[in-house]
């Protein structure tokens, strides 16, 4: 939650889903309604205090800090009115 939060506060449209459903099927759901990207939270990415980034097309990024994320989306929309 307190990603969606920084996020927003960073002007990113960001989706919080606390759905019961399993991780794998969260993905799937993003990937057929072509989200650019998803940022993973499960207790390891909690407990580092970072988020696991995959990007649509099944691209995995790695782990980011919510800010450096943030900063990659951002840096992405200003060359891309599309994001």
């Amino acid at each position: 939650m307190e990603v969606h939060s920084k996020l927003s506060a960073m002007g990113i449209r960001s989706e919080l889903d606390e759905s019961p459903s399993t991780i794998g099927y969260k993905i799937r759901e993003a990937e057929t309604k072509k989200v650019p990207y998803m940022a993973i939270c499960g207790k390891r990415e909690e407990e580092s205090s970072a988020v696991s980034v995959r990007r649509h097309g099944g691209v995995e990024l790695g782990l980011f800090g919510v800010d450096e994320l943030g900063r990659i989306i951002q840096s992405e929309g200003k060359g891309n009115s599309h994001v």
